[in-house]
């Protein structure tokens, strides 16, 4: 049996830019998947599944899948398989998966990043798009933590997060890996490159962790709970 695995696919277009004070950012979608391994993703340029079919692609899933097995014990086609198109931020997304198995789509949420500099003068630093998948890991980052100082309310004083394994950013001066994370944020000010998802259709900042803090929840649990190291994958589709 495929072993469940949890990967996190971003979109951020069409583009979707926001003020907040005067800081900008943007707006994106996050989808989060829990089954086999997803190796790519991509959009298809097909209208998205009309609602009355979305409930039978589970079905139609697990249906294929020992089909598939057996047409993989008899050597006739790739271990890596494409499954049926999934409803994706009005998009019709197709996956290609590393074994035989299927994956089930859990949630779908909003992301809130930072985008241009308050100068007006370049950008943020954003996880960049790439055809293979970003690896995770479950972190405490003080960096997370001591955002409770910098804006006197608590909000995850144990700084758990989501760490971003291999975009190739530095940290100016020192060489080494930047810190790409993701994690809660009430609102745009508390994000400098990170990601911050967050229930969808909730995009009033201010004061309110709630919609940040059950996204991040439901992150966690889908992964089996918070625990320092365990893994999972990110895919970014596009800038």
């Amino acid at each position: 049996m495929a072993m469940s695995y949890v990967t996190l696919i971003l979109t951020r277009t069409p583009l979707d830019e926001f003020k907040y004070g005067g800081m900008s950012g943007r707006w994106g979608r996050l989808a989060v998947f829990q089954g086999s391994q997803i190796k790519s993703a991509k959009f298809r340029t097909a209208p998205t599944l009309p609602s009355a079919l979305q409930p039978i692609v589970p079905i139609a899933q697990a249906a294929a899948a020992p089909i598939q097995r057996a047409m993989d014990a008899m050597g006739i086609r790739s271990s890596e398989q494409t499954c049926p198109l999934i409803p994706f931020a009005e998009r019709a997304l197709e996956l290609a998966l590393a074994d035989g198995g299927t994956v089930t789509k859990l949630y779908e949420f909003d992301t809130m990043e930072r985008f241009k500099a308050d100068s007006g003068k370049g950008f943020y630093m954003q996880t960049r798009p790439r055809t293979e998948p970003y690896e995770l890991s479950m972190i405490r980052s003080s960096a997370v933590a001591e955002l409770d100082k910098k804006y006197a309310m608590k909000l995850n004083p144990e700084g758990q997060c989501l760490k971003v394994h291999g975009h190739g950013y530095k940290q100016q001066g020192t060489g080494a890996e930047a810190g790409i994370l993701i994690h809660e944020a009430p609102h745009v000010g508390w994000l400098i490159g990170c990601i911050s998802p967050r229930e969808k259709n909730k995009r009033k900042q201010g004061d309110d962790r709630g919609p940040s803090q059950q996204a991040m929840k439901l992150i966690f649990d889908a992964m089996g709970g918070f625990s320092v190291g365990t893994r999972a994958s990110l895919i970014v589709l596009d800038w």
